[in-house]
């Protein structure tokens, strides 16, 4: 297995998933098939029953999944990037956000950590959980938490950095849809109304 393609793997199923829940999965489908050329040929629905139904975004991500590892293996005639330890960044950043059903948050994460690039990957989940926690402003998305946070680190500071985060989140639940602040804040103006 090629390292690169392995963590392109873990990157499609840590985005919006926790890594626990990632690694469980990862772990159902590497054995079920002997290898990432294997699962690139099985069925989305396969795909989706071996990630279980409760998997966030579970079809999608299946879909997303299969197209990316076809990519990978339409483009390098194998099931490897090895060529993108020789390239140089930008073209490896730009290589791996032209991936067929790549997410950015799993490009960035597999140029992060597989490559050494300098990304800091954030996904919806994480930066739901940034806000309740009050390190994001409310309207905040993932992509723009993403860019500010890739400009705040150094090169060679933002793995360590993602690192932590991803740690640190990893025993968190996200908020539900609707938000705790949300509802919050309309409670508040109902008294204040009542009030008056």
């Amino acid at each position: 297995t090629d390292p690169l393609v392995h963590e392109l793997l873990v990157s499609m199923l840590v985005w919006n998933a926790s890594p626990t829940q990632a690694a469980a999965a990862l772990s159902r489908l590497l054995d079920d098939v002997v290898d990432e050329n294997e699962l690139r040929v099985c069925f989305a629905d396969d795909i989706a029953s071996l990630l279980g139904p409760r998997f966030p975004v579970v079809e999608e991500r299946a879909e997303r999944l299969l197209r990316v590892l076809n990519a990978v293996y339409r483009n390098e005639h194998a099931m490897s990037l090895d060529a993108l330890r020789d390239a140089n960044k930008r073209d490896a950043r730009t290589y791996l956000d032209a991936l067929d059903g790549i997410v950015p948050f799993a490009a960035a994460r597999v140029f992060l950590v597989g490559l050494g690039g300098h990304a800091f990957p954030l996904d919806d989940r994480m930066t739901t959980m940034l806000i309740d926690d009050g390190v994001l402003e409310d309207d905040c998305d993932a992509a723009s938490a993403s860019a500010r946070f890739e400009r705040a680190f150094r090169a060679g500071e933002a793995e360590p950095a993602y690192r932590k985060l991803e740690a640190a989140l990893n025993s968190k639940s996200p908020r539900p849809t609707g938000g705790r602040r949300k509802k919050a804040a309309a409670t508040k103006t109902k008294r204040s109304s009542a009030k008056a």
